[in-house]
């Protein structure tokens, strides 16, 4: 079922299928049956593709909660970067306190296909994303660009209706980078 709702190929593809058995029905007998067939496999397909659309799954919400995070960080809105982050993660709040205002973000953004995990079996649900942003920033104080393009792993946690960061892991230190580019090199 979840394929159904994250992509619409499926619809598509069933309704490509649908429509030719009720052309190959209609091209042979020429029934009102065989074209009002036709008429509702491409109904069913719009239909499908429209509510695949609509319908946002729990996969879909973390994605869109990451995409609005590193939107709100291109944008240098450190308010709202705060508001994606959950009340407890300490860690991370002080992070974005710390770096937005040394930095002028140029780009940022998801870089790569997210991977989301989900764990519904916890209560509230959690999930983790992996994927490779692509950040470029310049450095507010020594005007030095840099960029940043590495793995990292980011924790969500569904907290009433929202998916709020709990936390984040990258593959490689990126606090060194950062003190280079205040340093001027």
């Amino acid at each position: 079922m979840q394929l159904f709702l994250e992509s619409p190929a499926p619809a598509i593809a069933l309704g490509v299928l649908l429509l030719t058995l009720a052309a190959i029905v209609w091209f042979q007998t020429r029934s009102t049956v065989a074209f009002f067939g036709m008429v509702g496999a491409v109904l069913f397909a719009f239909a499908g593709i429209v509510f695949e659309r609509w319908w946002q799954t729990p996969r879909e919400e973390v994605v869109a909660a990451l995409t609005g995070m590193l939107a709100a960080v291109e944008a240098n809105d450190l308010p709202t970067v705060l508001t994606c982050i959950a009340p407890t993660a300490t860690s991370v709040t002080a992070d974005a306190n710390e770096l937005m205002p040394q930095f002028r973000i140029r780009q940022a953004n998801g870089g790569s296909e997210a991977e989301v995990s989900l764990d519904s079996e916890t209560n509230p649900t959690t999930a983790s994303v992996k994927f490779k942003p692509l950040i470029v920033v310049e450095h507010a104080r020594t005007g030095m660009t840099g960029g940043y393009h590495d793995r990292v792993t980011m924790d969500f946690q569904r907290i009433g209706e929202r998916w709020l960061i709990t936390g984040y892991s990258a593959k490689n230190e990126w606090r060194r980078g950062a003190r280079d580019l205040s340093r001027g090199r």
